[in-house]
C-alpha cells in the first residue's frame, strides 16, 4: 500500500528501501507523488510489502520524490503507472505513534564558539516521532522575518532546506507555519534567551520540540560509524550506522539510507566482542557482522525478507546525502545569452494562478515559443527529478536557438495556486489553454507561432489542446500516450517486471493485480471508501493465483493473504482517485484525430514506461485518419523514457545516469523545429 502524503512533508516520511527479490509488485502513479498526497489516513505504520504498490513517476523516480520533505526524490519522483518492481516499499500510514528516545546530548557538540553576524540566529532541534529521530537546524535573520529567507534544514533527510512562512522571533518566543507541509510551530523563550519550549503541530499531531541556540551547525559526535554500500540488484544503496553511548555507557544506534536521503531510523544494536548486530524494527531491516582485528571494518549480512552481503567500513566523519549527489553536468548555468524572467497568469477557469519562466532569446522582432507541459506527479516547472531538470536542460536549448519557452509549476505546486490532488488531465489541459492566452498578450511572442512541447501525460495532454484550438503552430509529443490509461499501466507493468528479472509467474501476477484493482474501482463511485472491498479483491487475485499455479501453500499462504490485502488496500486508495480514474479510461485517438498542426512523436527504444511499439503505432494511426499531412514518428535509439542514454531502460538507472537529455534528442528537436517555426 502507498499511502498519499504531500510532496515535501518534515517528519511524516515516505521511504524505500532496497528488494529482498524480484518479485511483482503494483505500482500507481507517482514516487514520491500523486500517491503522495491524501490526508485520509489514521495511523503511522511501516509494513514490509513483498507485492507492493511503488509509484513511478515521470520523474522516473522509484524512491519515496519526492522523499518527505524534498520533492526530487518527492519527489522520489511519476509516471503514469501501475508499474512492477522488484522493490520493498515501507508504507508509511499517518499518524504515528510516539515514544521516548533521542541522540544523547553529550553527542552533539557545536563546531564553534564564534557567534554568527547578529543578522541571523541558530537553533537546533530533534524531533522523536518514535520510531525516527528528526534533526533540525534552523536559520533565522532577524532583518527579514516573515519574508521568506528563514529556512529549516532537515539533516536526517539530505539537509533539505525548506522555506518558513509566518515568522515571529521575539523576546517570548518563536513560531512559524510551513504551508506546503501543513506544519507550525509554536514555542516560548527562556529566560536566558536560548532555549526553546514548543510544540511541532501536523495534521494533528503534536510533538514536543525543543531548541537551543548555537553557533554553528552541531557536530556529530557518533562513537562509532559505520559506511556501506548494499548491492540488492535493482539498487545500490549507501547504508549508515551512527552508534552513540551516553554517559552510562549505555548504546544508541540509528541506521540511514545516505543515497535515498532518508535518517535517523532507531535500532536496537548489541555488541558481543567483535560481533555487532542491529535491528531496525520500523524497516524490518537486520543486520549481523563481525568486526575485523583492527576494527575498520565490519563485515556481515543485511536481512529484509531476503539476505544480502554487507560489508561496514569504520569512518570518522557521517557521511551526508549532499557529498553523494551526482554530478548533472547539462543543467544550465549561467550566465545566459537570452532574457529570462519569472512570470505569474491566471486560469480564470479554474480560478488558479499559474507560476513559471519564460526565456525568451534577444530579438528586434517577436519570435515562437514552445510551452513546457509536464508529465505527471506534482511537477515544478523544471520537471525536477533525482537531480535532473530536463525541462531546464530543454528551455535553455531551445532559447539559445532562437526560440521563447514557457515552462510552469504545476497548480497547487511551487508558486503556482490551486489544489493538485484534485486535478485531472483535463483540467491541466485548461492550464495549457491558459497560458496560450497568456503568450498571445505579450509582444515579444509571434502570436501565429505558439507551440506545445509535452512529456509523458503531457504528451497526451498537448493533442487535446491543439485539437479544439487553431492558434497551436505545432505539437511535439515526448513519450506521448496513443493508448488509454489501462493499456499504458499493463504495458509499463510487464516491461519493468520483465526488465528487473521476472519470471512468468512475477509477469501473471502483475497482471493480476492489476486487472483486479481496475475493474474493481470501475464499479465504485468516485471517492468512495474502499476499505470494504480489500478482502474480496485480495480472494479474487488468490482465486487467479491458485488457478494458474502460483498461489503459495501451507503457512505462507496466510503471510502472504495479509501482505496482499495491505498492498490490495492501498492501490485501491490510490487507483480510486480523480486523477487516476480520468486516466484509466481517457482515449488519445479522438484527439489526435482532431490534430490538424504539425506534429512530432518522439520515444526512446528503451522507454519502458511508454512503450514505444504499442504508442507510436497508435498515435501514427489516428494522425492517419485525420488526414494530417506534417507528421513525424521517431524511435530514438537506446534512450529510456527520461530520453537518456542508457542500458536497460529501467527506472533504476534514471538517477545513475549523469546525461539529463541526450543530446541526439535535442538535435532532433531542433531540426525539426526549424524546418517548422517560420
Amino acid at each position: 500500500m502507498l499511502e498519499e502524503r504531500d510532496p515535501g512533508c518534515p517528519y511524516l516520511t515516505e521511504n524505500l528501501l532496497p528488494p529482498p527479490s524480484v518479485s511483482p509488485c503494483l505500482s500507481v502513479r507517482s514516487l514520491a507523488d500523486r500517491a503522495c498526497q491524501s490526508e485520509s489516513q489514521s495511523k503511522r505504520r511501516v509494513i514490509q510489502l513483498e507485492f507492493r504498490m511503488t509509484v513511478f513517476l515521470d520523474n522516473g523516480s522509484f524512491q519515496p520524490k519526492p522523499t518527505s520533505m524534498n520533492r526530487s526524490s518527492r519527489r522520489l519522483q511519476r509516471s503514469i503507472s501501475l508499474t512492477a518492481l522488484a522493490l520493498i516499499l515501507f508504507v508509511f500510514v499517518r499518524e504515528p505513534t510516539f515514544v521516548e528516545a533521542q541522540i544523547p546530548k553529550a553527542s552533539v557538540s557545536d563546531t564553534s564558539k564564534t557567534e554568527p553576524g547578529t543578522n541571523e540566529i541558530l537553533w537546533y532541534g530533534e524531533l522523536d516521532e518514535g520510531t525516527r529521530l528528526f534533526r533540525f537546524l534552523f536559520k533565522v535573520p532577524l532583518d527579514e522575518l516573515g519574508k521568506g529567507s528563514a529556512k529549516l534544514i532537515s539533516i536526517d533527510e539530505g539537509e533539505t532546506e525548506f522555506v518558513l512562512k509566518d515568522v515571529t522571533l521575539d523576546e517570548k518566543g518563536f513560531s512559524f507555519t510551513l504551508p506546503a507541509t501543513k506544519a507550525s510551530y509554536s514555542g516560548t523563550l527562556n529566560a536566558d534567551g536560548d532555549s526553546i519550549e514548543g510544540v511541532w503541530s501536523q495534521r494533528g499531531s503534536k510533538l514536543p520540540l525543543k531548541l537551543r541556540k548555537v553557533a554553528s551547525k552541531p557536530v556529530d559526535a557518533a562513537k562509532e560509524i559505520w559506511i556501506g554500500t548494499l548491492n540488492a540488484g535493482l539498487q545500490k544503496l549507501v547504508i549508515q550506522f551512527r552508534i552513540y553511548t551516553d554517559a552510562s555507557g549505555q548504546l544508541t544506534a540509528f541506521m540511514d539510507s545516505v543515497s535515498q536521503k532518508a535518517g535517523g531510523f532507531k535500532a536496537d544494536v548489541s555488541v558481543d566482542g567483535n560481533n555487532l548486530s542491529l535491528n531496525v524494527e520500523l524497516l524490518k531491516v537486520k543486520f549481523a557482522g563481525e568486526k575485523n582485528e583492527a576494527g575498520t571494518e565490519l563485515v556481515g549480512k543485511w536481512s529484509q525478507g531476503a539476505e544480502f552481503p554487507l560489508t561496514m567500513k569504520r569512518v570518522e566523519v557521517v557521511v551526508d546525502s549532499k557529498s553523494l549527489e551526482p554530478k548533472r553536468p547539462q543543467t544550465p548555468k549561467g550566465p545566459f545569452p537570452y532574457d529570462s524572467k519569472e512570470v505569474t497568469f491566471k486560469n480564470p477557469s479554474a480560478g488558479v494562478e499559474l507560476s513559471g519562466t519564460l526565456t525568451y532569446p534577444k530579438s528586434d522582432k517577436p519570435v515562437a515559443v514552445a510551452i513546457l507541459i509536464s508529465g505527471s506527479g506534482p511537477q515544478d516547472r523544471d520537471e525536477t527529478l533525482l537531480g535532473h531538470k530536463p525541462f531546464a536542460v530543454l528551455a535553455d536549448f531551445l532559447s539559445r536557438n532562437g526560440i521563447a519557452v514557457l515552462r510552469c509549476d504545476d497548480r497547487g505546486v511551487g508558486k503556482s495556486t490551486g489544489d493538485f490532488n484534485r486535478a485531472t488531465s483535463k483540467d491541466f489541459s485548461s492550464d495549457v489553454e491558459a497560458a496560450i492566452d497568456f503568450l498571445k498578450l505579450d509582444s515579444r511572442i509571434d502570436p501565429a507561432q505558439i507551440g506545445l512541447i509535452g512529456h509523458s501525460e503531457g504528451g497526451m495532454i498537448a493533442p487535446g489542446v491543439a485539437a479544439g484550438r487553431s492558434d497551436v503552430a505545432w505539437i511535439i509529443l515526448m513519450a506521448g500516450t496513443g493508448v488509454n490509461g489501462k493499456e499504458i499501466l499493463y504495458s509499463q507493468g510487464q516491461l519493468i517486471v520483465a526488465a528487473n528479472g521476472g519470471d512468468d509467474k512475477a509477469l501473471r501476477t502483475q497482471k493480476t493485480l492489476q486487472e483486479v484493482a481496475f475493474d474493481q474501482v470501475e464499479s465504485l463511485e468516485p471517492g468512495a471508501d474502499t476499505a470494504g472491498i480489500v478482502e474480496e479483491c485480495t480472494a479474487k487475485v488468490l482465486e487467479r493465483m491458485t488457478k494458474d499455479g502460483d498461489a503459495p501453500e501451507g503457512p505462507e499462504l496466510d503471510t502472504f493473504k495479509k501482505e496482499m490485502q495491505l498492498t490490495m488496500r492501498g492501490v485501491l486508495q490510490t487507483v480510486n482517485t480523480p486523477w487516476m480514474r480520468y486516466f484509466l479510461t481517457y482515449e488519445p485517438g479522438p484527439a489526435l484525430e482532431k490534430t490538424k498542426c504539425p506534429v512530432l512523436a518522439i520515444n526512446g527504444e528503451k522507454d519502458l514506461q511508454v512503450d514505444p511499439k504499442l504508442n507510436l503505432t497508435k498515435i501514427e494511426q489516428a494522425l492517419k485518419v485525420s488526414g494530417n499531412k506534417d507528421y513525424t514518428i521517431l524511435t530514438l535509439p537506446g534512450l529510456n523514457h527520461l530520453f537518456q542514454t542508457c542500458s536497460t531502460g529501467s527506472p533504476n538507472e534514471y538517477e545513475s545516469i549523469e546525461e539529463t537529455l541526450s543530446p541526439r534528442f535535442l538535435e532532433t528537436v531542433g531540426n525539426w523545429l526549424k524546418a517548422h517555426v517560420k
